[in-house]
């Protein structure tokens, strides 16, 4: 049987139709005579992620960063292990500072993710740090007074007042220190890795106040999850740049809308780099953002055969869902609310001005009272709900509902009590 014969033209485009998407976008790139071809054939995606710096596809991870390599010798430890978590996650200037003023530029098929482009006050990372650095100091001098020697500050957990007094410039007071001393228990290497970090952390402004740059070569590294594949190219575009030309390669000059089981959008950036005629049908959506409020700016890249969403899940947390229902929530079958059960307000006055027939809220608020669920009975009792109207709740306590219960078995309307129901 001769295994060598070529597929034909047919039988290439069915091939190519059912091929798992990373294999099928990897040999486009490498066969230049499938490149049209795989451009006109509709992709199917199951899981697709976007991210501030990644973009996954089917659990393959597409990362960029900056790959920092010294030029006069071995390259600190510090620096390699940001090399080999796929880089600096971000633009860094001649001195080795990171800088994040991209979110400036727009271009076509970029989705700003902000009513508004802002330009949030940067924090005072170089005062932190010397503050940081002369708390180290006042402890060492005063440990072998307050607690014989054997305690150590752990500055990834800096308490409040100590993180008052640093970035507020306030004098740094014994007490601080020793609250400090007596709060966090590290042994003596934790504590001198501490100090390093920090020195490390120092060093770019430094070379800024000295006008020297950075000993370092810099490179645009792209890293590839499902091959353990590293490529690198000379650092001489914006990493928002690099973005926008890697989503290009893996989506851009479609003929028809991808097809996306599963999209998931994680940003903290401003500006979404995608390329222009980007049209994704997608049938379940999830959308963790900053700003809430941008939702509505994804229908640039949703096909209109998306509608209605089958599910929409939304994470943030109470003040960012009270005016966002306009946006997509009319145009969802079911929407799903990833919330954080460590909040402090209810979700109550939320559900309450919800008008959507299907909603989840993931999570349990733990220090939301029980009888808020008897309140948002009583509201849709008020109001007349629709029959159909289904909102789910994942409760930890078995009592929570128990109380609940007995307390709507107390109204004059109740007309039937089992055991577990009213």
């Amino acid at each position: 049987m001769n295994t060598n014969k070529p597929l034909y033209y047919p039988s290439l485009k069915v091939v190519l139709l059912y091929m798992e998407a990373n294999k099928r976008i990897s040999l486009s790139q490498r066969c230049p005579l499938l490149h049209k071809l795989e451009k006109l054939l509709p992709l199917r995606i199951e899981e697709l992620k976007f991210s501030d710096f990644a973009t996954i596809v089917n659990n393959v991870s597409y990362k960029l960063g900056i790959h920092q390599k010294d030029r006069y010798g071995p390259t600190p430890a510090h620096i390699e292990e940001i090399n080999q978590e796929g880089g600096v996650l971000g633009d860094i200037d001649r001195y080795g500072l990171e800088t994040n003023h991209g979110s400036q530029y727009v271009f076509p098929g970029d989705v700003v993710l902000r009513e508004q482009l802002q330009h949030d006050e940067e924090f005072d990372v170089e005062n932190y740090l010397r503050r940081l650095l002369q708390i180290f100091k006042k402890v060492e001098e005063n440990s072998k007074k307050l607690v014989d020697g054997n305690v150590f500050f752990n500055d990834a957990l800096l308490g409040d007042t100590i993180m008052t007094t640093l970035t507020e410039g306030l004098p740094i007071e014994n007490e601080d220190v020793e609250a400090i001393v007596s709060s966090f228990v590290l042994d003596p290497k934790q504590y001198m890795k501490s100090i390093e970090n920090t020195n490390n952390k120092l060093a770019p402004y430094n070379n800024r106040r000295l006008g020297v740059d950075a000993p370092y070569f810099n490179s645009i590294q792209l890293t590839i999850s499902s091959a353990h594949r590293v490529e690198r190219v000379v650092y001489n575009a914006r990493i928002f740049q690099a973005m926008n030309y890697l989503n290009s390669v893996l989506f851009g000059g479609r003929k028809s809308a991808i097809f996306v089981k599963n999209l998931e959008i994680t940003s903290d950036q401003q500006v979404l780099r995608l390329p222009a005629g980007l049209k994704l049908k997608v049938l379940n959506l999830e959308y963790y953002n900053s700003t809430m409020s941008s939702i509505g700016a994804l229908k640039a890249i949703l096909d209109k055969s998306s509608f209605p969403l089958n599910s929409l899940t939304l994470g943030g947390a109470t003040d960012e869902f009270m005016d966002y229902e306009k946006a997509l929530f009319g145009e969802v079958k079911n929407l799903i609310l990833d919330n954080d059960f460590m909040e402090r307000e209810s979700w109550t006055p939320i559900l309450q001005g919800l008008n959507h027939p299907r909603v989840t809220l993931l999570y349990e608020n733990t220090l939301e009272p029980a009888n808020d669920y008897t309140d948002l009975i009583q509201f849709w009792m008020e109001h007349k709900r629709h029959i159909g109207t289904w909102y789910t709740f994942s409760i930890i306590e078995e009592e929570t509902v128990l109380r609940c219960l007995n307390t709507m078995k107390l109204r004059e309307e109740v007309t039937e009590v089992s055991e577990r129901c009213v």
